[in-house]
């Protein structure tokens, strides 16, 4: 049925719970799992150890130096033996159906299913989750055409199913961008799927939860990432960068930056301008501070 390959690194508490939850799939007997532990320093080893030693199930542990959730992901597309992959984080809950709804969903003509991801009950009801929903800034689940089809915009690997051919084919995922600059790591996987002719779709009923939970500091660094790796993007996906109006985003960083840096100085500014407006202002000075430090690294190379 699926290789269900899971790249994870020093998440053991939440890793074992979301393997229990998948273990319940239906249909996960005709599967295998790929879980590759990413330079993990906790106790992930000695976790997906005991699950390895179960006589009913097929798994394949990886261990590998910290290189990335992509790169972990291309490790267990090397091993993989079953005709379709599906990409699982190691945060996400499945549906006790989601194998099937996939399965379902590939048979109908879809050459990429794309499940949903909800946010956990556990998580979704704190401040900044709701910014980012209000903002788009997770999952952009919005259909392109009809309520079915979906662009290179819209994928996300978190909850994935392909073939395996058609994965590896692509050539998997770009090392350029992993490690310290992820990000957009699976909108160029699925531009290469896109651009090779496969159809790509949003399918609904393949839904899972998602389990993690954010500060606006850690918000705030995720954005600084996303500048970063956007710039790197730039360079490498010129039409995905065009897809995404990157020059006007960034246009006129050189006024944008000293304005928001300024703003964020002031006393009292987060009670003075509303809790969104402080985290929109935040975010968006993390992302061109990222932004630019790519811009100067190029530079002094």
């Amino acid at each position: 049925m699926f290789s269900i390959i899971i790249p994870t690194c020093n998440r053991a508490d939440i890793l074992q719970r979301s393997l229990a939850c998948m273990l319940a799939m239906e249909g996960v007997e005709a599967c295998e799992f790929i879980v590759i532990d990413d330079g993990s320093t906790d106790l992930t080893s000695a976790l997906l150890e005991q699950y390895r030693l179960r006589d009913n199930l097929h798994l394949t542990v990886i261990t590998q130096k910290n290189k990335g959730p992509g790169a972990a992901r291309n490790a267990g597309l090397r091993v993989a033996r079953m005709e379709y992959i599906l990409f699982l984080d190691d945060d996400v809950f499945p549906d006790a159906a989601l194998l099937r709804r996939h399965a379902d969903f590939l048979a109908e003509g879809f050459d990429v299913s794309q499940g949903v991801l909800r946010w956990h009950p556990d998580v979704e009801k704190a401040p900044v989750i709701g910014f980012m929903e209000s903002r788009g800034m997770q999952f952009g689940f919005a259909p392109v055409g009809n309520d079915r089809e979906a662009s290179f915009l819209n994928i996300y690997t978190a909850n994935l199913a392909l073939r395996r051919a058609d994965a590896l084919s692509s050539g998997g995922f770009d090392d350029v961008l992993t490690a310290k600059r992820y990000a957009y790591e699976d909108t160029a996987f699925a531009y290469t799927l896109a651009r090779a002719g496969l159809r790509l779709g949003i399918n609904s009923r393949a839904w899972a939860y998602h389990y993690h939970p954010m500060t606006e500091d850690g918000l705030v660094g995720r954005e600084y990432k996303v500048g970063y790796a956007t710039r790197v993007l730039k360079i490498h996906y010129p039409e995905i960068a065009g897809a995404l109006n990157i020059e006007r985003i960034v246009a006129y960083m050189e006024l944008q930056r000293p304005v928001l840096a300024l703003l964020l100085r002031l006393p009292g500014i987060a009670r003075l301008v509303g809790y969104e407006m402080y985290l929109r202002l935040r975010c968006r000075d993390a992302f061109l501070r990222g932004y630019a430090e790519c811009l100067q690294s190029e530079n002094d190379s």
